[in-house]
């Protein structure tokens, strides 16, 4: 429930993150502490999936990866985004949407 949670105590900060994607602050002009630090948080939210995966599906193999990715990352993203867009903090149904889809995938 991170994502929802930051992006409504953060909502300038998550409207920009909407318009980039952590690749773009790895390459071109940005400051290099500024690189390091992405690809830092880059390997920890990988190493996170890893782990979670590992525990939730007994497996980190590409399939349980990617179920992993999905429902730490990918649906909570998609639920906000919607609201990023225009500029209105994610409303509490969207914590309900992504605790449903978590569930429908952890207990399948």
């Amino acid at each position: 429930m991170h994502t929802p949670r930051w992006a409504r105590a953060n909502l300038e900060a998550a409207c920009f993150l909407l318009l980039h994607h952590r690749d773009d602050f790895v390459r071109g002009e940005w400051p290099e502490a500024l690189k390091l630090q992405v690809a830092d948080q880059a390997r920890q939210v990988e190493s996170r999936v890893k782990r979670f995966a590992r525990e939730s599906f007994n497996s980190t193999d590409s399939t349980q990866l990617r179920r992993a990715s999905f429902v730490l990352l990918e649906v909570p993203l998609a639920a906000v985004r919607p609201h990023l867009r225009r500029a209105e903090r994610p409303p509490a149904i969207v914590d309900e949407l992504i605790r449903t889809t978590y569930a429908a995938i952890i207990d399948a």
